[in-house]
C-alpha cells in the first residue's frame, strides 16, 4: 500500500471514528479538522506549509459546504490526497487542481520557500512552472 493509499484509508477511519467516539453524534467540521491534523502530521518537515494548506482547505471546501455534516466528502478528501501526492513527488498526470487552487498552492509555497527542503521546493516549482502557474 502506497503512502497515498494509506493516507486515504486512514482518513476514512478518522471519519468513521468521529461518529463512534462521540456516541453517534457526527460533526463534519470536527472530522474535517481531524483529517487536516492528520495531513499535517503526514507532511511534517515542511515548515508551516502543511498548516497553510489545511487552513485553505478548511476555509474553501469545508466551512463553505452547503451540507457541512456530510464533510469531508470523498471529493474533498481527494483534494488533500492530491496535495499529499504533490508534496511527496507522486503527483500523477491525471491529477489536477483548479487554476485558482494552483495559484494558491504556488503562493503558499513561495511564502515558505526558504524554509522548505530544496528538493521538495525544486519539485514544486517545477510542477508550477510546467503548468504555467508561475
Amino acid at each position: 500500500m502506497s503512502t497515498i493509499d494509506k493516507f486515504q484509508a486512514d482518513t476514512l477511519r478518522i471519519i468513521k471514528h468521529d461518529r463512534a467516539d462521540n456516541n453517534g453524534n457526527y460533526s463534519g467540521l470536527r472530522a474535517s479538522k481531524a483529517v487536516a491534523n492528520y495531513f499535517e502530521k503526514k507532511t511534517e518537515g515542511l515548515a508551516s506549509l502543511p498548516q497553510s494548506i489545511t487552513n485553505f482547505w478548511l476555509k474553501k471546501y469545508i466551512e463553505t459546504s452547503s451540507n457541512i455534516e456530510q464533510e469531508p466528502t470523498e471529493k474533498n478528501v481527494y483534494w488533500l490526497v492530491k496535495v499529499l501526492a504533490l508534496l511527496q513527488g507522486e503527483f500523477e498526470p491525471d491529477m489536477d487542481f483548479s487554476k485558482a487552487d494552483w495559484k494558491e498552492l504556488a503562493t503558499m509555497t513561495n511564502y515558505e520557500a526558504e524554509d522548505l527542503p530544496l528538493e521538495i521546493l525544486s519539485d514544486l516549482m517545477g510542477e508550477f512552472t510546467s503548468r504555467k502557474i508561475i
